[in-house]
């Protein structure tokens, strides 16, 4: 199943929130005049509005005006309800400033004949505007506002809704956001796949499922996509449309199944963890693209064994022409290499713990995870292990 669909959301992931909040500090200083204390610069209230934003906007109005007034920003708080009226009916509606990077990429999308598309939460006074002043009115083939449509993320009834309207299924439309329940739960709930703008350096809700694709900068969305295309028909190829992901930065192991992150773990990886393994005993944990060759249980409980070496790790490591022809065979039969050469083998996923890095190359996860794992995981699953 192709990826014919793009859909974003707005804040924080199309425009430059933190340049916004910066440019509206004037007249949030004539807004709220009589509660500001006066000694603050409009430098000094910008960085409040900016540390408070990030600290806390995936937690809601409320919780940012909190730590707004733990700050030291206001003198006097003014009611919650009336700081809350002022920011989306006076102030967000006239200040939005642009990514300069959004329109290109958007333009990258469709030139590689992607539809383009737009879900966002919040009123139509406020969101409108702000797609005016950013140069994005035009920009999208579907629009939907939550307050317009009168469903918010994350119900699936506006991915759903917006599938729809492209004329594509959930499972072809992926979805790029920063915000862990309303964007990144609410597109795996709709079976859409998932890309995280990662805003913050920091996965805000840990009792969420997080999603292996993620971007930092959002002009890098057109290789993620690309990306995200390729882990796809691994798993479209697989018997149970699954792939492991093994993001060995982040030690983080993530199941695919149907085009969505059915769980995500968190794993140790070998003592030696940074680069590709290249030699029996390097306790370094491969980087490539394998296949689940064998299961047993083993000294660490249920074990997957892994495809390493494969024909891209041979040739790297420069194994002679015979080893080569031997994993070759193996990698065109579906079955087992060689684990006995100087290349090294006998990578697993197993369990024993996640404390630290103490393999020697395999990837280890909790006993419970481990075990969740070999029951859901069929032999020759694919696995997509980076760095």
């Amino acid at each position: 199943m192709p990826i014919r669909a793009v859909s974003f959301d707005l804040d924080h992931t199309l425009f430059d929130r933190y340049a916004t909040l910066r440019c509206l500090v004037p007249d949030f200083r004539k807004a709220f005049a009589a509660n500001l204390d006066p000694a603050l610069s409009e430098e000094q209230i910008a960085e409040k509005l900016i540390a408070a934003d990030a600290r806390t906007i995936h937690f809601g109005w409320p919780t940012l005006f909190q730590v707004l007034v733990e700050s030291g920003l206001f003198r006097s708080p003014p009611p919650y309800q009336v700081y809350h009226d002022v920011m989306l009916d006076s102030l967000f509606p006239h200040h939005a400033v642009p990514l300069p990077q959004t329109l290109p990429m958007l333009s990258a999308l469709r030139a590689q004949g992607y539809l383009v598309a737009l879900i966002t939460n919040g009123r139509g006074t406020v969101q409108r505007p702000k797609l005016h002043m950013l140069g994005l009115e035009n920009a999208f083939d579907a629009v939907l506002i939550s307050a317009e449509f009168g469903i918010h993320k994350p119900d699936p009834a506006i991915f759903h809704a917006m599938a729809e309207k492209l004329g594509v299924l959930p499972g072809e439309m992926v979805y790029v956001g920063d915000h862990p329940l309303n964007d990144i739960t609410g597109a795996f709930r709709s079976g859409c796949p998932a890309l995280w703008v990662n805003t913050f350096s920091r996965w805000d809700m840990p009792d969420l499922t997080r999603t292996p694709w993620q971007i930092s900068r959002i002009e890098k969305t057109p290789a993620m996509i690309r990306q995200i295309e390729a882990d796809l028909a691994l798993a479209d190829a697989s018997p149970e449309k699954m792939l492991i992901v093994i993001r060995k930065g982040e030690r983080r192991l993530y199941l695919i199944r149907n085009h969505t992150v059915w769980k995500d773990f968190a794993v140790a990886l070998g003592s030696a963890s940074v680069g590709p393994k290249e030699r029996e005993g390097d306790g370094r944990t491969p980087e490539g693209i394998y296949r689940v060759c064998l299961k047993k249980q083993g000294k660490w409980g249920p074990s997957l064994g892994i495809s390493y070496p494969n024909r891209a790790d041979a040739l790297r490591c420069g194994a002679d022409e015979e080893l080569l022809k031997v994993i070759e065979a193996a990698e065109a039969s579906g079955t087992r290499p060689p684990w006995g050469s100087a290349l090294g083998g006998e990578i697993f996923i197993h369990g024993g713990g996640t404390a630290r890095d103490w393999t020697g190359g395999c990837v280890a996860l909790s006993d419970a995870d481990a075990e969740t794992l070999y029951h859901v995981v069929p032999l020759s699953c694919p696995v997509r292990i980076e760095p």
